[in-house]
Order: structure tokens, then C-alpha cells, then sequence
């Protein structure tokens, strides 16, 4: 029973880290849209409010990421931008990292190690998938 619990540990994840690389680019949006949602709730908005600023800034976030991308042409100015989406994917990067190594039990310097690598992959997958279409 100890062997299957830690194999489904392992398969679950890397599932995780396959889904942390696939929606890296998400992350700006992601966070932008809780951001609003946590502005509306504190304002004293209901529920529903919350839901719709929430999903309107994410959306105006994807939108405005991909306006960018077909805009701005200078190498400089997509650099900054793309490194707006790089930054909270490597912050989402790094705590997922952690959680999976304390699932796994790692700790101490092969934890952070993990956690600094698979930050800088998902940092990397975020900025190869910035400009692309989503369609």
C-alpha cells in the first residue's frame, strides 16, 4: 500500500508540473483578476461582483498581452513586457515547487534548489508563450 501511495505521489506530481508549465502564462492574469476580485469584496460588493471584476480584469489582461504582442515591435519594449507575464509565473513557479517537495518530503537545500529551478522554468515557459494565440 506504501508503494502505491508513493507512486500516485510522484505521477500526481508530475502532473502538477505539467500543468504548471502549460498555464505559466497565465499567471498575470490570474492574479490581476484576483486582485480585482479582492478590490470589489473589500468595497463591500456581493458574490457576483466579485466574479465579474475578477473575470473582466483577467480578460482585459489576456487581451492587453496579446494587443502588445502584435503592436509592439522594438526588441526593449517586448522584452518588458513579456517580462510582466515572466514574473509572477516564476513566483507561482517557485511556491508550487515547494508545496510538491513538501508533498514528497524533500527539504533543505534540494527543496530550494527545485524550487529555484522550477521557478525558472515556468519563468521560461511564460515568456515563450506571451504573444502567442490563444484562439
Amino acid at each position: 500500500m506504501m508503494l502505491i501511495s508513493g507512486l500516485l505521489l510522484v505521477i500526481c506530481a508530475c502532473i502538477a508540473g505539467a500543468l504548471l508549465w502549460s498555464l505559466a502564462v497565465h499567471a498575470l492574469p490570474l492574479w490581476c483578476g484576483g486582485l480585482a476580485a479582492l478590490s470589489v469584496y473589500k468595497a463591500g460588493g456581493g458574490l457576483f461582483a466579485c466574479v465579474l471584476a475578477g473575470f473582466a480584469a483577467a480578460t482585459a489582461t489576456i487581451i492587453t498581452g496579446q494587443l502588445l504582442g502584435g503592436i509592439i515591435h522594438s526588441p526593449l519594449l517586448r522584452a518588458f513586457a513579456r517580462l510582466a507575464f515572466a514574473v509572477p509565473a516564476a513566483i507561482a513557479g517557485f511556491h508550487a515547487a515547494q508545496g510538491i517537495a513538501a508533498a514528497l518530503g524533500i527539504d533543505g537545500g534540494t527543496k530550494v534548489m527545485s524550487a529555484i529551478s522550477m521557478s525558472v522554468l515556468s519563468a521560461l515557459a511564460a515568456w515563450r508563450g506571451a504573444f502567442r494565440s490563444r484562439v
